[in-house]
């Protein structure tokens, strides 16, 4: 089958398969998505779109919609293999709800998290995802974000977790993952452990 589909930078064909399987779905629901079928979840549907998106297919016509508008991803850098592969999910969930990430990365000389959410509002933004940003960092000051909440704009903070923050987290607690670890360990009998950190 050939989709009706083309590829932004380059011309290769769009692979069914590829669409299905970065959807998570069968290459039968990712065809009936592409072709416009009815009987597709709404969620399912937005998975399919969004996988069009990541992979860098241009829409469908019949699939263009609206975008729910545009929601800032706020990353220190790209050099690090996690923060793009933080970014790609997030991105990918922001594309099947409807929205539109804008993508800002912080980089040695380049714009500060603070210039960055400056920017980010100028362009009417309806919210803000930072991930491992300033919250992180306990010896910053995190009025930044209690003026950020008091703008009413919505924001979550990702990777790191800072107390005097009253705000939507997504982190890990690493203390009680490293006492859990230590524990393990102990438990299997080991009495001397090492610690390897990035």
């Amino acid at each position: 089958m050939t989709l009706p589909l083309t590829r932004g930078a380059d011309s290769g064909t769009p692979r069914l398969t590829d669409i299905a399987a970065q959807a998570g779905v069968s290459e039968a629901t990712a065809s009936r998505v592409l072709n416009g079928k009815p009987g597709v979840a709404p969620a399912t549907r937005r998975r399919v779109v969004a996988a069009l998106d990541v992979l860098g297919y241009e829409r469908p016509v019949r699939l263009h919609q609206r975008s729910a508008g545009l929601v800032g991803l706020v990353i220190p850098e790209l050099t690090n293999p996690i923060f793009p592969a933080f970014a790609q999910v997030i991105e990918q969930v922001l594309a099947g709800h409807g929205y539109t990430p804008v993508l800002c990365t912080q980089m040695p000389g380049g714009s500060t998290e603070d210039e960055l959410v400056e920017q980010l509002e100028d362009r009417g933004v309806t919210g803000i995802v930072f991930l491992s940003g300033l919250h992180a960092d306990t010896t910053a000051d995190p009025v930044r974000y209690h003026k950020l909440a008091s703008r009413r704009l919505p924001f979550v903070l990702v990777n790191g977790y800072n107390e005097r923050i009253t705000a939507s987290f997504v982190s890990s607690d690493d203390r009680s993952a490293v006492r859990m670890a230590v524990r393990h360990l102990a438990d299997l009998g080991h009495a001397r452990v090492g610690l390897a950190v990035g």
